[in-house]
């Protein structure tokens, strides 16, 4: 299950407590620091042009 543009702070640690797959957020910095918070680790998705960038 995904989660898509979930900003305000008691809706991203919501969306953490039903063990989401991903989280899309205008805001990152704060979907992190809860993160973190809750001793969880995340995955970082780049754009494929940005992941391929780091190949040449």
């Amino acid at each position: 299950m995904d989660a898509w543009t979930v900003n305000e702070s008691q809706n991203i640690e919501a969306i953490i407590s039903l063990s989401v797959y991903s989280i899309v957020t205008d805001y990152p910095g704060r979907a992190q620091k809860i993160l973190l918070d809750l001793s969880y680790r995340w995955l970082i998705s780049l754009p494929l042009n940005e992941v391929f960038d780091t190949f040449e």
